[in-house]
């Protein structure tokens, strides 16, 4: 194949822009620059004849390492992509051939965050099944979404080339949460096999699971995080005035810190699925996903405790919240510490229900769900 051809001459550097047109390729990242010092990750997909109109259905996607500088190539990819909150705002061809005439949302190929040929496949697969256009097309731009514009790096541990990292950012705000990283991921679930590769739905899964099992050990208390150091993504404000909680937690770690059990069960359910899904036991045993489990029993242990002593003085907690605020449900009464609880109940506290806001005391659902 023509494709194949060019993608040898990449190999050995003697490809150039126009050859790879004619081999009606895409390049990712995104310009036609092949020098070793320039283009640190380049892509080519070879693109099947489509109808006019139709979006490229991607079949065959390989991957070349240089030896050029990753910051610098990124930084180039991202200068040329729109960011998605803007692009989202504009309509975009072709349209639905519905009633609606719904535009196409996605973004361009070498602009997707994460591109996947299992997924790819599945949605020109459900075209036959859903018959309206204009549902399909709902479909084929929100099925694929958290791939597209949600996998803000994807990358390996510092001190772990085997470690595999993966940054899912929760719409526009740029910082992961746990229970949503993990809801955003069972879209995907049903494509998921066992497979080592790194560019698979199941290295997707496992990137999330170890950066989620780094957080909880880092503030098992938190609910959203900032990007890992090794993206060299810098962190994000959340709140002019900085909230006061214990135990405290730098800014750089955490993007906030609401305790909500749902939190950690979220760690627990991605881990769940993402073992059924494959049968990898061995990947458990390996980084930090033990000690991350050993952290969620000791912090929810921990908060079996009433506000209360028997004496009736008050009990140390092991976790305290509060914010500046006109709104009630965005911080604890009690000096952080929330309405008070009875001990012995056997019963978890949990501070903030899965909306983000406050809780006076058990969360029943949480409970009785986890």
């Amino acid at each position: 194949m023509l494709a194949a051809r060019v993608m040898k001459k990449v190999l050995s550097g003697r490809a150039d822009c126009a050859q790879i047109r004619q081999a009606r390729t895409r390049v990712r990242p995104g310009n036609c620059t092949l020098g070793s010092q320039s283009v640190v990750v380049l892509t080519i997909r070879e693109t099947a004849t489509e109808k006019p109109g139709t979006p490229s259905r991607h079949h065959e996607q390989h991957h070349f390492q240089s030896r050029g500088s990753s910051s610098s190539a990124r930084a180039a990819v991202t200068a040329q992509c729109p960011d998605y909150s803007d692009y989202a705002q504009q309509k975009h061809q072709p349209f639905s051939a519905g009633k609606y005439q719904l535009s196409y949302m996605r973004p361009e190929p070498a602009c997707r965050t994460f591109n996947s040929s299992v997924v790819e496949d599945t949605i020109a697969s459900m075209q036959s099944v859903i018959k309206d256009p204009d549902l399909y097309r709902i479909f084929q731009n929100s099925f694929p979404n958290s791939l597209d514009t949600a996998v803000k790096w994807k990358g390996v541990a510092a001190n772990n080339s085997e470690e595999e990292l993966t940054f899912l950012i929760t719409g526009d705000i740029n910082a992961m949460w746990l229970r949503d990283s993990a809801n955003q991921m069972q879209s995907y679930l049903p494509l998921v096999t066992a497979n080592s590769s790194k560019d698979s739905l199941a290295s997707l899964y496992r990137g999330v699971i170890n950066l989620q099992a780094r957080y909880v050990l880092e503030a098992p208390h938190c609910n959203s995080f900032q990007p890992p150091v090794e993206s060299g993504i810098g962190p994000s404000v959340n709140q002019v005035l900085p909230d006061v909680f214990t135990p405290n937690v730098s800014n750089d770690t955490v993007f906030e810190c609401k305790y909500e059990l749902d939190s950690l069960a979220a760690f627990l359910e991605i881990s769940t699925n993402y073992y059924q899904a494959t049968g990898d036991i061995d990947f458990f045993r390996k980084f930090q996903w033990v000690d991350a489990v050993n952290t969620v029993i000791a912090t929810t242990e921990a908060l079996l405790v009433g506000t209360y002593a028997s004496n009736g003085s008050v009990n140390v907690l092991p976790y305290t919240w509060e914010r500046t605020t006109t709104s009630a449900t965005e911080t604890l009464d009690n000096s952080g510490r929330g309405n008070p609880v009875q001990d012995g109940t056997g019963l978890i506290r949990s501070a903030f229900r899965p909306s983000d806001d406050s809780w006076v005391s058990f969360y029943a659902p949480d409970l009785a769900s986890n």
